[in-house]
């Protein structure tokens, strides 16, 4: 091409899947095919119309009515895709699949280039396994009730909100000396504030930062939207284990990340990410379920997660939508809502408020019994007027309450425990790479 410019090269009317063109990316000039070229645009301008629709005229029953066209929500979950960073944060290369059974010995990564690397090495190099979410545009039209909810895939709805992508963590969070890492094999950490959880995070590259709120919400709005049924532990299982004395939940709570991702390249048929559990044993030999929720491990199990982007005073929440985490944020990025609810805290979750921006948030919540516990979102809320932060998805111990839905909102801002941990996620775009070259 010396000597050339634009003008004077032949042109052509089409092109093949294979053929490669050039562009700029993050400063220099890069190869693309036009197959992964297409991929990349169809994930980031979808303009999908299509919808499902869910009418339910008895807010407490879990089952929602369906119509409308289904095929959007796999047509959405398929833009959903895995993917190993570099520990800065500036590579990504695409997971095809997992080979191997058991975190802890020769589990590999292989890549969509077909290239294999060992687990242990991308952890040495300090990678980081992320889940890609696409924006999804949704709206739920009636305030304080989950009885009527439109999805559209990564379409917007009139009216609606269009929630925004992310990269979020694979696997709950593990802190390797000052940077918080989402990697197969690691024990979660615990007994850390969000604040250094936040700075954990955030030290790994300026990108970084905790999962929020908003995301949380976007992850039962998948949910809801596939499966039309609010009862997580039926639609995708159960992580919880019978034993509730100190030495059975620590045998649970410390199982190494990864059992699930070996189900990862399991559902090609379907193009989406796993959904499901996968048999492990604890450190007392008991048997006990890892869930992967269209590729992401440990949502609404074992232990709960410290969510960002959200904060709460008296009588108000406040939610916004970056990597930044304060004590008082209220600035025009931010909006706020009532935090009241109604019912015991540590019952179940009867509605949510809903509306425009599918706020999850309880709004009425029932006795803490078993006939509760398959009624409405069929998970747990723990609240409080002097919470000032949130986690979600609950722990071993709370049984049935735990799930995606799940929330606890009684926390201080300096609240730490070692069943709360937290999650990774980055708020950017790196350039993607090959499975040959994200190590180099």
């Amino acid at each position: 091409m010396a000597n050339k410019t634009l003008s004077t090269v032949t042109a052509v009317k089409s092109v093949s899947k294979s053929d490669t063109v050039i562009i700029e990316q993050s400063g220099g000039v890069r190869r693309i095919t036009v197959n992964d070229l297409a991929d990349s645009l169809g994930d980031l301008h979808s303009t999908s119309t299509l919808k499902t629709f869910y009418n339910n005229p008895d807010p407490y029953s879990p089952i929602l009515a369906q119509s409308g066209n289904h095929d959007v929500v796999t047509d959405y979950l398929t833009k959903s895709k895995a993917y190993v960073f570099n520990s800065a944060g500036t590579k990504k290369a695409e997971i095809l699949r997992c080979s191997g059974t058991d975190p802890t010995s020769s589990m590999a990564v292989v890549f969509k280039d077909g290239t294999q690397k060992n687990i242990s090495d991308l952890n040495a190099a300090g990678c980081n396994f992320m889940v890609y979410r696409p924006e999804l545009g949704i709206l739920s039209t009636t305030e304080d009730n989950q009885n009527v909810l439109y999805f559209a895939g990564t379409g917007a709805i009139n009216g609606g909100y269009q929630m925004p992508a992310k990269y979020i963590g694979m696997f709950k969070a593990y802190k390797d000396g000052t940077k918080l890492k989402s990697q197969p094999n690691r024990i979660p950490t615990g007994s850390q504030n969000i604040q250094q959880f936040t700075d954990a995070a955030k030290a790994g590259g300026a990108a970084y930062g905790l999962w929020n709120f908003m995301d949380w919400c976007k992850e039962n709005a998948i949910h809801l939207s596939y499966f039309g049924n609010t009862n997580y532990e039926v639609n995708v299982g159960t992580g919880r284990i019978g034993d509730t004395t100190e030495a059975g939940y620590t045998a649970v709570r410390n199982i190494v990340t990864g059992h699930g991702f070996r189900l990862v390249g399991t559902n090609k048929t379907a193009g989406i990410l796993p959904t499901g559990t996968q048999a492990t044993t604890d450190a007392n030999g008991a048997a006990v379920n890892v869930l992967m929720f269209f590729g992401l491990e440990g949502l609404g199990e074992h232990i709960f997660e410290f969510v960002g982007g959200i904060r709460f005073d008296d009588t108000n929440g406040y939610v916004w939508n970056n990597n930044v985490w304060s004590e008082t944020m209220n600035d025009v990025t931010t909006r706020s809502f009532s935090k009241a609810i109604t019912g015991p805290s540590g019952g179940y979750i009867m509605k949510v408020r809903g509306g425009k921006f599918f706020n999850m948030l309880p709004t009425t919540v029932a006795e803490n019994k078993a006939a509760n516990a398959v009624k409405g979102f069929c998970d747990g809320s723990w609240h409080s007027t002097a919470g000032r932060c949130m986690a979600v998805g609950g722990h071993a111990y709370y049984g049935s309450r735990c799930g995606l839905a799940a929330s606890d909102s009684t926390l201080a801002f300096s609240r730490s425990y070692a069943s709360a941990g937290a999650r990774l996620a980055f708020y950017g775009d790196p350039q993607t790479v090959s499975g040959s070259e994200i190590l180099s």
